[in-house]
């Protein structure tokens, strides 16, 4: 049976959306195959640029950084929820007890909203949909091993909150992922940070492999 991969990072190029008061993407060429005889750019982006991962050092004094993530988590298994959300909506605990059955230690969770149509508008940011602190809880109380989101974070409102409850309980967090609502409802994630020593996150190349 034939594979297919659905790519669920945004793309990256020089200027592309920052998260407000992030550093920004710069792209320029630094040598050419016509001068130097071969091709090199310079690139200059924050840690949470595009698509990617928060390490716990993101938000825990102390926290482990994303060399230190266990690769094994971040490939495997993963199940979609399907949550659809328009600018400022909420997602509470209700809403993830609908799939009760999936909320197991260990899983790799991606909520699809559908705010990644957003990408690149005014709004993206600080006004797309999030958790609230109450599903954080859920999540962490589970045990969940992973949650990707359509979104450019799991909270608006109470950012901290929800990342230290996450973070605390060992939740990895992937943000601003793409393409969710291309996925069937299970698929192999593959989401794998650069190798960066001790630093709070990474942008990742994420994909879902489909049977």
């Amino acid at each position: 049976m034939p594979v297919r991969i659905i790519d669920l990072s945004h793309p990256l190029y020089d200027g592309s959306p920052s998260w407000p008061g992030d550093p920004g993407i710069s792209v320029a060429e630094h040598c050419t195959i016509e001068r130097d005889t071969c091709c090199v750019h310079r690139l200059s982006l924050g840690t949470h640029q595009g698509t990617h991962i928060d390490a716990p050092a993101h938000y825990l004094k102390g926290g482990a950084g994303v060399d230190s993530l266990p690769l094994e988590r971040l490939y495997g298994k993963a199940r979609l929820l399907r949550i659809p959300r328009g600018r400022g909506g909420r997602i509470g605990r209700a809403d993830l007890l609908r799939f009760d059955e999936h909320l197991q230690e260990g899983a790799r969770l991606l909520v699809h909203t559908g705010w990644d149509e957003q990408w690149g508008k005014e709004g993206f940011f600080l006004e797309g949909p999030c958790l609230d602190l109450d599903a954080a809880k859920l999540l962490a109380e589970r045990k969940i091993g992973v949650l990707g989101v359509d979104m450019a974070t799991p909270a608006a409102d109470d950012a901290e909150a929800v990342h230290h409850v996450l973070m605390n309980a060992g939740v990895i967090i992937v943000e601003g992922l793409a393409n969710l609502g291309l996925c069937p409802d299970e698929f192999t994630l593959v989401a794998f940070p650069l190798r960066f020593e001790g630093l709070d996150g990474s942008p990742v190349r994420a994909a879902a492999i489909c049977q």
